[in-house]
């Protein structure tokens, strides 16, 4: 918290003025499904403010205004458009991106098979933005709602004389709202009642949407989760408190609390709920289909290094078996063994090793000598 105070004379005249610079260093830190690249994050990608989650893409906006992209780009979700500068805050959808400028309106690239990008002529005066599957959010200075997209769910369909809000976030086929008195207001698709918000509920302070649940952080710090409890993803950990911010991944959510450590629970097929250990340092959050991001306020003490594979099958790493995605630290120089086994099998198809992303044997050493590195185990498929 800032605070400037000003002083008047007699006669209520009085002037103040404050510059304030604030050097920004925040450090993306990515985990969980890695077959499109989206948790390698970008190797020297240090200043960042913000971070966006879709379904196999990352976001980064930087404190230069910038946005970096990486993961799957077959809809071109990925290609930040030439020239895109001066940006407040970015989201990320299934296959496409959104970012909101200093100017209130709002650029988005990616797929628009179903008008997600298709950004509102004139629209305007924007101050926050969500992306879900296939659909888009922009909340305005007025504290209304603008949607576009698909809608065969309802979600862009917003409430009738809403007013009053504050921030939005949008699921799989849903969207929330959180109003200036605390209350949250849902609507769209609700095949796992996601949009059916508990009674009551009040003195709410940040809201999330996964794929098919929601999410709400109290003012008293704590947490509410309702809708499709797939893998565990409205179990609300027990003892969770001190709350500053939420996420939703597809079927997985996730915490920061505010000494800066993160919780995670729900899915973990492709290791999202694995969060790095030792993070202490987290400002921000955003869940992916099957990847998590923390935005750190520092540098990781660690060498952070990400062993994955191709399409998920099992690896070694120092002689313990893993499956899809780990994102492990190391310290700097150390030796370690990487190891996979061919053929694997599973839903009834075959896959042979190819070859490791560094030109490696199916089983050798590497060393731990900078943070954001990635080996990557190829297989192909046979059916």
């Amino acid at each position: 918290t800032y605070t400037a105070t000003v002083t008047r004379d007699s006669n209520w005249n009085g002037t103040a003025e404050d510059i304030t610079a604030i050097d920004a260093h925040g450090y993306p830190i990515a985990w969980g499904w890695n077959s499109y690249g989206q948790s390698s994050v970008p190797v020297g990608l240090k200043n960042g403010v913000a971070i966006a989650a879709g379904g196999y893409h990352s976001l980064a906006l930087k404190s230069d205004g910038t946005v970096a992209a990486w993961g799957g780009d077959w809809a071109g979700q990925t290609n930040v458009p030439v020239g895109l500068k001066n940006v407040l805050a970015v989201a990320a959808g299934s296959d496409h991106s959104l970012a909101l400028k200093s100017d209130g309106t709002v650029v988005a690239w990616g797929d628009n098979g179903n008008g997600q990008t298709n950004v509102p002529v004139g629209l305007t005066n924007v101050v926050a933005i969500a992306a879900g599957l296939w659909h888009s959010l922009a909340l305005k200075s007025d504290g209304t709602v603008v949607a576009w997209g698909y809608n065969n769910d309802g979600e862009t369909n917003v409430p009738a004389g809403l007013t009053n809000v504050v921030t939005v976030a949008a699921g799989w086929v849903h969207s929330l709202a959180l109003k200036s008195d605390g209350t949250v207001v849902a609507w769209g698709g609700d095949p796992g009642g996601q949009t059916d918000v508990p009674a009551g509920l009040t003195n709410v302070v940040a809201i999330a949407a996964g794929g098919w649940h929601s999410l709400a952080v109290k003012s008293s710090g704590t947490f509410v989760a309702w809708g499709q409890d797939f893998a565990g993803d409205t179990d609300v950990p027990a003892g969770l408190k001190d709350v500053v911010a939420v996420a939703g991944g597809d079927y997985h959510s996730l915490a920061l609390n505010s000494d800066g450590t993160v919780v995670a629970w729900g899915y973990n097929g492709w290791g999202e709920t694995n969060v790095p250990a030792g993070l202490t340092n987290g400002v921000a959050i955003a869940g992916g289909t099957g990847h998590s991001l923390v935005l750190a306020s520092s540098a990781p003490s660690a060498i952070a290094t990400t062993i994955t594979t191709s399409d998920c099958e099992s690896f070694e790493v120092d002689g313990t078996t893993y499956g899809c995605s780990v994102l492990f630290d190391w310290t700097k120089g150390s030796a370690h063994t990487i190891a996979t086994t061919s053929p694997q099998t599973g839903g009834g198809n075959t896959y042979n090793f190819t070859s490791w992303s560094d030109g490696g044997a199916i089983s050798h050493k590497i060393h731990a000598t900078t943070a954001g590195e990635t080996y990557t185990a190829y297989f192909t498929e046979t059916p």
